[in-house]
């Protein structure tokens, strides 16, 4: 009886060990695949976050180390993602280059609220092919601006100068909000023309451009949600994240409704449940249960997963909760 269950034990043990080191093996194959798992805030999200990564590292093997999916519920380092920003870590900059960058990122900014009044005089002299190449060149420097913004901060924050790095960051989100309510509507002014339009042409063009300035929308949101997020300021991140995720809806109903390629429309519906679950991710850092449920709910419904009752459990069992709730 004894060696038997020395012999079950043993047997036990080695399909643990076996276990361990193929899970092991997972987290250290396809490098491509990071979903930042570890910073999620709760238990359950992060069994959640590890489990899909897990198959997505396995798929990425197969794939010759490339990735065939998105991370699903995430950290803020996560890859891959489809968000317009890129989550790769820029560079360092040099200390030199300072000063020089600091007045970049302000001038380029300055810059494009000359570009958006020039944009809109090519659109009304129906200058499209000006305009597409001006809805570029914007689109290149908001990247340019984030990545600029990222780098100061990083050599500030690394300098002690952290407040330093908070202040940049509060005038970077509150000019990327600007312009994103700014092409939010501007979009819609331009969708708006394209469904007035009876020239085939021109209804092509306007359509065009209408896509690209809603997609500078939810990149312009995301710049700003992320800006405040980093200053601790989750409420308004989150919100900010949602307004995102709502740039994405909107893109995403316009392209089905206008017979876009079905890849198109599910893109743009994971774009959406992604800027969603980084919403559910900062309204959780603000402690805001409503915020989580009413996120997580839109994030899930958009991806078509139903995993709501695994992903709230360990709070449905945590009396603070209820408390604060009914306070």
């Amino acid at each position: 009886m004894i060696m038997k269950n020395i012999t079950n034990y043993v047997s036990v043990l080695g399909m643990l060990l076996f276990i361990s080191k193929a899970i092991a093996v997972e987290e250290n194959s396809c490098p491509a695949v990071d979903c930042d798992c570890t910073s999620l805030p709760r238990e359950a999200w992060q069994d959640y976050c590890y489990t899909h990564e897990l198959k997505l590292k396995q798929s990425c093997t197969a794939n010759n180390n490339v990735p065939t999916d998105y991370c699903s519920l995430h950290g803020p380092d996560a890859t891959p993602l489809p968000l317009a920003l890129s989550t790769e870590a820029p560079g360092k900059l040099p200390a030199s280059e300072m000063d020089a960058s600091v007045s970049r990122v302000k001038n380029t900014f300055r810059g494009m609220e000359g570009d958006v009044s020039t944009l809109r005089n090519k659109v009304s002299s129906l200058w499209f092919a000006d305009a597409i190449g001006m809805l570029k060149k914007i689109d290149a420097d908001l990247d340019l601006v984030y990545n600029l913004e990222r780098q100061l901060s990083a050599q500030w924050v690394a300098t002690g100068q952290a407040s330093t790095a908070e202040s940049h960051w509060a005038d970077f989100a509150k000019s990327s909000e600007g312009f994103a309510q700014s092409w939010r509507e501007y979009g819609d002014q331009l969708w708006e023309m394209h469904l007035a339009e009876s020239s085939p042409q021109a209804k092509a063009a306007y359509r065009v451009i209408a896509f690209r300035v809603m997609r500078l929308s939810g990149k312009s949101y995301e710049m700003a949600a992320d800006g405040f997020g980093r200053m601790g300021k989750y409420k308004r991140s989150a919100k900010l994240w949602t307004e995102a995720a709502g740039s994405s809806k909107l893109v995403m109903e316009r392209k089905e409704s206008s017979g876009a390629k079905k890849s198109h429309i599910s893109f743009y519906r994971l774009q959406a449940s992604t800027r969603m679950n980084r919403a559910t991710f900062y309204w959780a850092l603000d402690n805001n249960e409503d915020g989580v449920v009413e996120a997580l709910a839109q994030a899930q419904a958009l991806s078509g997963q139903d995993e709501m009752q695994t992903l709230l459990a360990d709070q449905e069992e945590d009396p603070t909760i209820s408390n604060q709730q009914a306070n």
